[in-house]
């Protein structure tokens, strides 16, 4: 009876760590955003001091869905879906609410199923942007272009990396001004033995045409649960925006995250 004890006194805490490392491995993936990780975001974000008055106020949801498809044994192609759903409101005096899509775009990147070098992973490929469902939202282009990443997960808690993409307008309304903007996401995250990450990354715009940057700085912390073949990644966010064209957001914002993540072995 005493070895039985003294046995499971001595399992318990190597099981516990073998779940705190599993869940250490699954938060550090989810924070590759090229990973070979099915994982489907929802991200609430809020804005303000929008347009000439700084009276207007965004709210909108972002839904960005990551779907490996297992093309050979030594290539994946990872699709990232961009699709925020906007309600906007006195942006201009007197122009009330507009609700619908902006800035949606579908991503394919080519990536090795292994790392090219320790740790470091890439991705190559072409981005399609889809017209805004309102001109009071955004662009009414068709556009098209090139995307890429880079990440380096080395071993232990940091991720660091980079994602880009640029996009061309290739049709779509003649009204409209040309798109020709180019997107830069740097990250930087921490990931801590219990699956706590906390991250620092920018969501910056270059629009070549206008020569105008959107420049905000996000803080965000998120914790990841398992829940048997699934998990949920959880947690707030602060933006601040250094540089905006007048138009635009200005100060502080906020974002909160929920995305489930689909593990390859549940």
């Amino acid at each position: 009876m005493r070895i039985a004890i003294a046995l499971l006194i001595l399992l318990l805490p190597a099981g516990a760590f073998a779940e705190d490392e599993e869940l250490f491995k699954l938060a550090k993936k989810a924070a590759n955003p090229i990973a070979d990780l099915a994982t489907a975001p929802l991200l609430y974000n809020w804005d303000g001091q929008i347009g000439a008055d700084r009276d207007g106020t965004s709210n909108y949801l972002r839904f960005e869905p990551v779907v490996p498809l297992h093309v050979s044994q030594d290539w994946n192609v990872i699709t990232r879906l961009f699709m925020p759903m906007i309600e906007q409101a006195d942006v201009t005096p007197g122009s009330g609410t507009d609700y619908g899509l902006s800035g949606v775009n579908l991503s394919f990147f080519a990536s090795p199923t292994a790392p090219v070098s320790r740790g470091l992973s890439i991705g190559l490929g072409p981005v399609v942007g889809f017209p805004a469902s309102d001109s009071a939202l955004g662009s009414q282009k068709w556009s098209l272009g090139p995307t890429a990443a880079i990440i380096w997960q080395p071993d232990g808690p940091w991720t660091i990396g980079l994602l880009t993409r640029q996009l061309w307008s290739v049709g779509g309304s003649a009204k409209e001004a040309d798109v020709n903007e180019l997107y830069l996401q740097p990250i930087l995250s921490y990931t801590t033995k219990d699956a706590w990450t906390l991250g620092v990354n920018s969501e910056a715009f270059y629009y070549w045409t206008d020569d105008e940057a959107s420049v905000p700085i996000n803080v965000s912390l998120t914790k990841l649960i398992r829940f048997g073949g699934v998990a949920l990644s959880i947690g707030p966010a602060v933006r601040y925006w250094v540089e905006n064209p007048n138009s635009d957001a200005h100060g502080w914002g906020a974002r909160f995250t929920a995305a489930l993540v689909f593990p390859d072995d549940p």
